[in-house]
């Protein structure tokens, strides 16, 4: 589903990666462990297409992403340390948003979000602007983002970090349940 060869990325003089390589296959979860600075955010960002590596290959279910990003991205759920949401939008719209930048039907999506946002404890604020979503809330709506398209790899930089326990034990299950469907 992932591999990952030979890769390279410096900023200046710092190189954050050294020839990383790397391999998950479906089914599989793997989480990336190390002190700050050891390349785990460099990897993640030039795994999903945001950063362009000085060298290597990244390759998404066959397809490189380096060239081919856009189609990559469409096998990729991505969730950010950081969910930078539209907090203007309530959970519906943003996934309706999200849904139709991918070309899923509004049907197609509207029974997706419902399905995610109701397994994550939050489907009876669904209809609510985010603004007032504390950041397990909003976790739990860029998780429902990330799996709203049918990803073959789900990518999490830090996605327990800051939640409850209550939160973290959901987004853990999440993650075996995807897996235990081919995704990794």
């Amino acid at each position: 589903m992932l591999q990952i060869r030979g890769l390279r990325k410096a900023y200046g003089d710092r190189v954050a990666l050294h020839g990383l390589d790397l391999d998950i296959r479906a089914g599989e979860i793997l989480g990336l462990l190390g002190p700050n600075g050891a390349g785990k955010s460099t990897t993640v960002r030039c795994t999903v297409g945001l950063s362009e590596p000085d060298a290597g290959a990244v390759h998404v279910d066959g397809i490189e992403v380096r060239g081919h990003a856009n189609e990559a991205r469409r096998r990729i759920g991505y969730v950010p340390e950081v969910a930078r949401l539209y907090e203007a939008l309530t959970p519906n719209e943003f996934l309706l948003l999200k849904g139709r930048l991918f070309d899923l039907s509004d049907d197609a999506i509207r029974s997706s979000a419902q399905r995610l946002l109701t397994g994550f404890g939050i489907g009876d604020r669904a209809d609510e602007p985010m603004t007032n979503f504390s950041k397990g809330m909003l976790q739990k709506v860029s998780i429902s983002s990330a799996l709203l398209t049918a990803p073959k790899l789900l990518v999490l930089d830090e996605p327990l970090s800051g939640l409850d326990v209550e939160t973290a034990a959901t987004v853990k299950e999440v993650m075996r349940e995807f897996a235990v469907r081919g995704g990794a």
